[in-house]
């Protein structure tokens, strides 16, 4: 078969899809890719360039569409497989009267329960329109699986529930050092409590939520650490924030970190304070590490905590019981043991050798 995996940048291929496209080259499938980048590799066959803009007003994506249609006209493709909403909904377009079968998978709708009315106004609207020219529509956590059924898709089209992309647990655990390696690492004591987020520094994923709530807690007690790994818009506002505090010396922005996964081992507490996610890798992969995780109630973080058992979930801008759970997990180190036992074990059904046979079922 011919296959096109199409997405808004190159580094969402690259995050999420190089495993799935191995797999099928492997069997004896042409792949292509089309994206906005240069990046290609052996098991990608041919790879466009395609100025696709995450911008949804951006007349670059209707030059994409453009393009789109000269190349699916001239490759006649067998299956299209689509990511990224706004490169999806254009894709989707360009495809129409051609053979191909179109599967889109909704790494998380820009529209969610206590959404902008913008995102219900314009995402949702072009969610369902697309959704006349999809075949198979996947989704990845259960809020988006309820929405997309009531989309009304093409002749005898299919909508599934794929929980993610399949983390690779061993690359997880190959990756574990000692509390004592890696506090040395960050200059942190070896007996200091330490807390750390992942994830850009922006609005959504909300890290100065955490921040303000536990600004009392990290005053009167100079154990606790809090580290956040990523860049981001918000950057410079986080660090004023963390300097009107005081908290300079105790809550470090470490930037982008190729080795976070490994900064998971020398921590005691996990925090996913977003108001949006898909189905955040991150908390897997601090589930797969054994670091207790608390997170917002927001769809993705309560497919993946049960709460009270594999984590602690509370509302995303309720600071009191964010400071409230903190508290109660930082003076039980039981409860902390017994929760992160829970999520190793729940874990598991979201690794790669659970969820790829899923993914491959859908080309055959």
């Amino acid at each position: 078969m011919k296959i096109l995996f199409a997405a808004t940048v190159d580094i969402h291929i690259i995050n999420h899809h190089l495993r799935i496209i191995h797999a099928l080259h492997e069997a004896g499938h042409r792949v292509d890719v089309a994206a906005n980048g240069d990046y290609t590799n052996a098991d990608i066959t041919r790879k466009y360039n395609i100025c696709f803009s995450k911008n949804p007003l951006s007349t670059d994506n209707l030059k994409a569409e453009r393009e789109m249609k000269r190349i699916l006209r001239e490759e006649d493709y067998d299956i299209i497989s689509c990511h990224t909403p706004l490169s999806s909904y254009f894709v989707r377009l360009a495809a129409r009267g051609t053979r191909a079968k179109v599967i889109y998978t909704a790494h998380g709708f820009h529209f969610y329960k206590g959404c902008p009315l913008i995102n219900r106004t314009i995402y949702k609207t072009m969610e369902a329109h697309a959704a006349h020219f999809t075949d198979t529509l996947v989704t990845i956590n259960r809020e988006d699986y309820e929405a997309a059924c009531r989309f009304r898709l093409k002749k005898g089209g299919q909508v599934k529930l794929i929980p993610g992309v399949g983390i690779d647990l061993a690359k997880i655990h190959d990756q574990a050092a000692s509390k004592e390696e890696v506090r040395r690492m960050l200059g942190i004591p070896e007996d200091a409590f330490v807390c750390i987020s992942v994830g850009e520094v922006n609005k959504n994923k909300n890290q100065l939520t955490v921040i303000e709530a536990l600004a009392e807690d990290f005053k009167q007690n100079d154990k606790l650490y809090y580290v956040i790994c990523g860049r981001g818009p918000l950057e410079d506002t986080v660090h004023q924030r963390i300097a009107e505090l005081g908290l300079e010396k105790r809550i470090l922005l470490l930037g982008y970190r190729e080795d976070a996964v490994k900064l998971l081992y020398g921590c005691d507490l996990f925090f996913s304070p977003s108001y949006r996610e898909g189905l955040p890798v991150s908390v897997m992969e601090a589930m797969a590490a054994g670091v207790p995780v608390v997170a917002s109630n927001v769809r993705g973080n309560r497919d993946l905590i049960e709460d009270g058992k594999s984590g602690m979930l509370y509302e995303p801008d309720d600071r009191e019981t964010l400071g409230r759970i903190f508290r109660k997990l930082y003076g039980d180190a039981s409860l902390r043991e017994k929760t992160a036992e829970t999520a190793r074990l729940e874990v598991r059904k979201y690794a790669k050798e659970a969820i790829d046979p899923q993914i491959l079922a859908l080309y055959e």
